[in-house]
């Protein structure tokens, strides 16, 4: 047994019949262990003769010590009842009348007397006074370690304190409560991972579901026990947040991966088994550190976050995503808005954007269209509120021509910006 550091340091005095000189030594070397465990204790022979005497010398033990450990047998059943023949056995006599005497002045209220045995067979010989105390069989490690916690006041198990308040039950209508709370997180969350999982048949932004996603996870974060016990929820709604991100119309690539990622790491922090999303994770963050990569491994991460990683179809999308941005649209776009003039125009039409919002107060996306013309080229139309700007773009040759007036006026601005 390990020191213990505890104020509890009782003093023992053991009490026993001398049966046979096994047993006497028996109780001897229980004596011994206790005091090499820290705790004092007496016993007979230790001494060889007290000078007050024997019967004074057991009377003062029994009084001053903390605890007595009645050692029971069938002798000394016998001694303590004062059964035994005449002339054997005193000192048991004495000590079973001292303690018998002290259990009937308290009105059998002990808190001194312990009953312990050396053998588990002598469990009938406990004395009848001592009968209702608990027993401890030192036969046994557990009995003795039990009884070395009563000594020295270190229980096994702690008492909790009591709380403050009595825990208040859930009444039916609190029930109900909490299911039509459930319900609607589930249907919102429900509604919008399909929503975003749409994309790119449905024609919408991921701005659009941003605001009704962050209200419904409002509700979950106001709501410790549901968030508590349903953290997988919390994980998927900032995984779509973080979705929605990827898809935002209004955003450029990388602005769109720098808005995402902390959605999607909180979404691994509640819910770390989504070994997928941590891949998806790993790759958007090198993908924005390089400034770019491999178009079908950024399309596939987007579709997993929005769809999940088992959805069948994505491969097939991918395909279809990536045939569509490498087509001569796509680069007569792609060119015309970053790379046609030296400030480039997709910076202008969020100055557009910007404008609408401070001088009108019109939340206006930026809707980028185009079509094929019979000679191969190709008809951008940039949508900004209520501006509509048109260009003709010959990728090959890589001219492009304003079609309206408005588009005049704004290319010429373009055109006189310092670079």
């Amino acid at each position: 047994m390990s020191d213990a550091d505890t104020s509890a340091r009782p003093s023992v005095f053991i009490s026993y019949s001398h049966d046979s000189p096994a047993h006497i030594s028996n109780v001897l070397q229980l004596a011994k262990r206790l005091r090499l465990e820290g705790i004092p204790c007496e016993v007979d022979q230790f001494h060889e003769s007290p000078p007050e005497g024997w019967p004074r010398w057991m009377l003062n033990q029994i009084e001053e010590a903390s605890y007595v450990l009645v050692v029971c047998t069938e002798t000394y059943d016998l001694r303590f009842r004062g059964k035994e023949k005449a002339g054997t056995g005193k000192g048991a006599k004495w000590e079973g009348g001292v303690i018998t005497q002290e259990l009937y002045d308290s009105e059998l209220y002990n808190t001194s007397f312990i009953p312990v045995l050396l053998d588990r067979g002598d469990e009938k010989h406990i004395p009848i006074v001592l009968k209702s105390a608990t027993y401890y069989d030192l036969s046994t490690e557990d009995g003795f370690t039990n009884l070395f916690r009563r000594l020295t006041q270190q229980p096994k198990s702690i008492v909790p304190p009591v709380a403050a308040k009595v825990t208040r039950l859930p009444t039916e209508t609190d029930e109900g409560a909490v299911r039509k709370f459930a319900d609607d997180v589930a249907n919102d969350v429900t509604y919008y991972t399909a929503k975003l999982g749409s994309w790119p048949a449905a024609s919408f932004g991921g701005e659009e579901v941003i605001a009704p996603l962050s209200a419904t996870l409002e509700k979950v974060q106001a709501n410790p026990d549901y968030r508590q016990s349903h953290p997988n929820v919390a994980a998927t709604i900032y995984r779509m947040l973080g979705g929605a991100c990827l898809i935002h119309t209004k955003l450029e690539m990388p602005d769109k991966i720098r808005q995402a990622l902390p959605y999607l790491k909180r979404s691994l922090e509640i819910w770390p088994e989504q070994e997928l999303l941590q891949q998806n994770v790993a790759f958007l963050q090198t993908f924005l550190h390089n400034q770019g990569g491999n178009s079908r491994d950024y399309l596939t991460a987007v579709f997993q976050i929005l769809r999940g990683p088992r959805d069948p179809d994505i491969p097939v999308l991918v395909e279809k995503m990536s045939s569509a941005m490498s087509g001569p649209e796509r680069q007569a776009q792609s060119w015309l808005l970053n790379q046609a003039t030296p400030s480039p125009v997709w910076g202008f039409l969020q100055a557009v954007q910007i404008m609408l919002k401070k001088e009108r107060n019109i939340e206006a996306a930026i809707d980028v269209t185009t079509r094929m013309l019979p000679d191969n080229k190709v008809e951008v139309q940039a949508k900004v509120g209520p501006n509509v700007f048109l260009w003709d773009v010959d990728y090959a040759q890589k001219k492009y021509e304003s079609k309206n007036e408005l588009t005049e006026g704004f290319m010429g601005l373009i055109r006189g910006s310092k670079t």
